[in-house]
């Protein structure tokens, strides 16, 4: 699922890999490594607890491992290969500076066991690289020439990295370090969407209320748009807060020249101008594109409009937009004029509106409710994934008839 969604929202983002590279296809030669650093008398396996790994690290003082013969690290070394232990029995520990100042260089945990099956290689495997040797074997391996990372891995992991590479003899790289764009008043942290999604507080990766890639490419966000956004805000190595206001009007600016109008209203209410003549009105598909076409909306005496909107509706002229001109008198509603002109000189209000004929559609918001509505019936001839402007409510894009 996380492998199928990484390559998914690379693509959308317009990034085209010259190759997709799997790590666990690289166990073997991992594996190697980890034993030519042992083999160095550089990596011990412990048998040490979490907590008193964590104690000893903190203290600044070796376990009994550490001093453990390389003969007899290199036949644990086997057995945890061979799957003689239990997870969390034992690990390899690399053989650090215990008085470093950079905690993370005090004998850091390398491999790790998992009888987790994995997706690609199956129970192949249960011993696992940590991140930093991992990342440090990869780097080196695969030519790596710049690494661009978030900072906050901080340049304590760059010196644990390098040391590894050192002692392997493996290539160091450029690296670029940059803080996080964090949009204000949303999850970022992965952990946390995770727990999230397991305790059914949001419904998924893909949930409106989040910022992932895959929620916003929903919503309709653009790639432009965040290409755009990365070259105006920058690589600084502080954490960028950015408003959620920011990336809609970059998204806007892309969208709005390619987008077709259609009519909506959110919570319709049928209301009879009396007097109002059948006609067929052809509105532009975009107001300044007509190379876009148009569609035809046929009209009588029922139209429908928000509920908002009609209890606001009171003696003066009124607008339905692009149709006709009417009035409230009493408790009716009656047809005055077609022009604009007259509008233009007496209306007080234009209002958004659908024919009678219309189709009954849901809307996904942001906050994740469902908003049910009608539009104009030319919204049948949509593809799905289109996007497009529902005049004075928004950009919508259909995910689904």
């Amino acid at each position: 699922e996380y492998v199928d969604a990484i390559v998914e929202d690379v693509k959308f983002l317009g990034i085209a890999p010259s190759a997709t590279l799997f790590v666990s296809n690289d166990m073997p030669k991992i594996y190697s490594l980890a034993e030519l650093l042992i083999k160095k008398g550089m990596a011990y396996v412990c048998f040490c607890s979490r907590e008193k790994m964590q104690e000893s690290r903190h203290k600044s003082i070796p376990c009994n491992c550490r001093e453990t013969q390389v003969t007899i690290n290199l036949q644990e070394w086997e057995n945890m290969l061979a799957k003689r232990y239990k997870e969390g029995e034992c690990v390899l520990r690399l053989r650090g500076d215990l008085d470093a100042a950079n905690q993370v260089m005090r004998d850091p945990v390398l491999f790790r066991i998992s009888y987790e099956k994995h997706f690609l290689q199956g129970e192949k495997y249960s011993v696992w690289p940590l991140y930093d040797f991992e990342n440090a074997v990869e780097d080196g391996v695969q030519n790596v020439t710049h690494i661009m990372r978030s900072i906050e891995f901080g340049a304590m992991r760059i010196e644990l990295q390098d040391f590894i590479k050192k002692l392997l003899n493996l290539p160091k790289q450029d690296v670029v370090q940059y803080g996080r764009f964090n949009v204000i008043g949303a999850v970022t942290q992965g952990r946390v969407i995770r727990e999230q999604i397991e305790k059914g507080e949001f419904e998924g990766w893909d949930d409106p209320r989040l910022v992932t890639i895959r929620a916003l490419k929903r919503r309709g966000i653009q790639p432009e748009m965040f290409r755009e956004l990365a070259i105006e805000v920058g690589l600084s190595t502080t954490p960028t807060n950015i408003d959620w206001s920011v990336i809609a009007a970059y998204n806007r600016k892309i969208l709005d020249p390619l987008c077709n109008r259609y009519f909506f209203v959110p919570n319709p209410r049928k209301i009879i101008i009396e007097g109002s003549p059948k006609r067929e009105i052809e509105i532009k598909l975009h107001p300044e594109q007509p190379e876009k076409g148009s569609r035809k909306l046929h009209t009588n005496e029922e139209f429908y409009l928000a509920e908002k909107d009609v209890s606001l509706i009171k003696e003066e002229l009124v607008r339905l937009m692009d149709c006709l001109n009417f009035r409230m008198k009493g408790q009716k509603f009656v047809f005055d004029s077609v022009e604009h002109e007259k509008y233009r000189k007496e209306g007080k209000k234009i209002i958004q509106w659908v024919p009678a004929d219309n189709i009954g559609i849901e809307v996904l918001m942001p906050d994740a409710t469902i908003m049910k509505g009608a539009a104009e019936t030319a919204v049948k001839e949509l593809e799905v994934g289109e996007i497009v402007q529902f005049v004075r409510f928004g950009f919508c894009r259909l995910e689904k008839r």
